[in-house]
């Protein structure tokens, strides 16, 4: 396929017809994409779930941010570059709503939407 490709002669009209070109991927459309997560616990730990929704080729991160209802609002938690999520947090002692929210990255800039903002309730 290298030394076809590579040929003069070469172009995508014949990479068709000989099966070795696919259709070219469209990349998503940064103004609407969103991470879609969702949370569960497991012991005492919460596991934020998220994937690249098929665009994996054109993302590189998923920046995590928390709030851990302390006041200090969406904190950073993690640049995640593998799907999915193990927040090692220790439960606090009395009852609480964790709330998490992502945002794709793109050599190390937002780009897309937030997610819609998803909480648990942790310790007690």
């Amino acid at each position: 396929i290298k030394q076809i490709k590579a040929s003069a002669d070469y172009n995508t009209s014949i990479g068709q017809a000989l099966g070795i070109e696919g259709s070219q991927q469209l990349g998503p459309d940064f103004t609407t994409l969103a991470p879609v997560i969702d949370l569960s616990i497991s012991g005492d730990q919460v596991y934020v779930n998220w994937g690249w929704q098929g665009y994996s080729a054109f993302l590189d991160q998923c920046e995590l941010q928390v709030d851990r209802g302390d006041g200090k609002g969406m904190v950073l938690l993690a640049i995640d570059t593998t799907p999915n999520y193990t927040d090692t947090q220790a439960f606090p002692a009395a009852p609480a709503k964790w709330t998490y929210q992502a945002i794709y990255r793109v050599a190390d800039n937002r780009v897309g939407q937030w997610s819609a903002p998803t909480s648990v309730s942790v310790g007690g």
